[in-house]
């Protein structure tokens, strides 16, 4: 990956992870409700924190992947992981993961490249501003369940930048 490109996805993935001061939005979800976001605070409880989360562009293969990791506060081990993303009127699952792996507390996840016309990326097409939400749903081992819903911001800026690494445009 080129440092250009690099630079490109430090900047989107601090978007999309909700690093940077922003205001309170409201968003209607899958299923109807209505979820406030707070875009100048991170997206966390007290079993696990959002670092990442968000679409990262494949300009080589003029492709899309899903990333997240997820910082995990609580000392029980999670032993399920399931992200789902719930922007449209349908939430459509991105992964679940039985028996996740920690690398110092911390779960990271990379999905399969997704081709453009994937239904997953229908929003990348989109021209104006937009926001990706994704709930979190995480299983531990004495039985809690913990949700989260993360909203991720997508300038117009860096969703044209994203369609033209991907071969959209």
């Amino acid at each position: 990956m080129s440092l250009r490109n690099l630079l490109f996805a430090a900047l989107l993935v601090s978007l999309a992870g909700c690093s940077t001061p922003g205001p309170m939005v409201k968003l209607r979800i899958a299923g109807g409700e209505k979820v406030t976001f707070d875009l100048s605070r991170a997206t966390e409880n007290e079993v696990f924190r959002v670092v990442t989360a968000g679409l990262l562009p494949k300009p080589e293969t003029k492709q899309g992947v899903y990333v997240f990791n997820l910082l995990i506060k609580d000392k029980a081990k999670p032993v399920q992981v399931k992200v789902e993303d719930v922007t449209e009127d349908k939430a459509s699952i991105l992964c679940d993961v039985a028996n996740p792996e920690l690398t110092k507390e911390t779960w990271s996840w990379t999905g399969e490249p997704l081709d453009k016309d994937s239904k997953l990326l229908a929003w990348v097409h989109h021209l104006d501003d937009g926001f990706c939400v994704y709930r979190f749903t995480i299983t531990l081992s004495d039985g809690r369940t913990s949700v989260l819903t993360h909203a991720a911001m997508y300038p117009a800026l860096v969703k044209s930048r994203m369609r033209a690494q991907m071969g959209i445009e």
